[in-house]
């Protein structure tokens, strides 16, 4: 996506619940199992940015694949965690400080000797993640932390592409949002309106009210997104902030 994105995200659109990093550390007390089972699941976003941190930090595609499965293996398996206060922190801040104390700490044998632990059910295998981090090498200029920073936005916003996608689809409305979702990144498709709008199958009018809706659903659906890692409503707005500043 571009860099001129619409910082409007960041606005608030309703009440948010207890986010998922809270609800799963509030079940570590009754069910440490289920608790690791979805930190599993959700940690799987960010794979790919913890990838590419320990790719630019000068690992090879492999050991960086190696670091980064051991990373959530450790995390996981001795509830590090579970017992990370979610009042504390961000989720995306506490894995990068850890992932600095995990390449600190170990070495490419220690890890392998590691391996076989807990699965980690990531978003992305290796050679996507590779694929990912070669796309930005031509940012010479960013530090490891930057390029987390950058990788976890990216993945975060196609998620949420995707996510919304599936629901499009679920309604019989692919072909639909294959053309709404040229009009997602704000900044308009060379194509106008009254051009897009008969191949989605709709007047001009309506096409326009369903971009609107798109990218009021995208917007919802995104601060959800971030919400599973923060605290709580100010909180989401600062790392909706912090995400599109990435691309800065």
């Amino acid at each position: 996506m571009s860099e001129q994105h619409d910082v409007s995200l960041a606005e608030g659109i309703g009440a948010f619940p207890p986010t998922r990093w809270a609800r799963i550390i509030a079940l570590r007390s009754t069910d440490a199992e289920k608790a690791s089972l979805a930190l599993s699941e959700l940690c799987g976003l960010y794979w790919t940015p913890l990838y590419s941190y320990f790719r630019r930090q000068g690992r090879k595609p492999e050991e960086a694949e190696d670091l980064t499965q051991g990373l959530f293996e450790q995390l996981i398996s001795r509830q590090n965690l579970l017992q990370a206060d979610a009042d504390k922190g961000r989720l995306r801040t506490f894995l990068l400080a850890a992932a600095k104390n995990f390449l600190i700490s170990h070495h490419r044998r220690e890890i392998r000797q590691k391996r076989g632990g807990t699965a980690i059910t990531a978003s992305l295998d290796a050679d996507d993640s590779e694929s990912h981090y070669a796309r930005v090498c031509a940012f010479d200029d960013l530090t490891p932390e930057k390029l987390f920073d950058r990788q976890w936005a990216t993945v975060t916003l196609e998620s949420v592409r995707q996510m919304l996608a599936r629901e499009y689809g679920n309604r019989g409305r692919e072909g639909q949002f294959s053309v709404l979702e040229r009009y997602l990144s704000w900044n308009d498709s060379d194509t106008s309106y009254a051009e897009a709008a008969p191949e989605a199958g709709l007047s001009e009018e309506a096409f326009r009210a369903a971009v609107v809706r798109m990218r009021k659903r995208y917007r919802f659906l995104l601060r959800e997104k971030i919400a599973d890692t923060v605290c709580g409503g100010d909180d989401v707005d600062a790392e909706i902030r912090h995400l599109f500043a990435a691309f800065g």
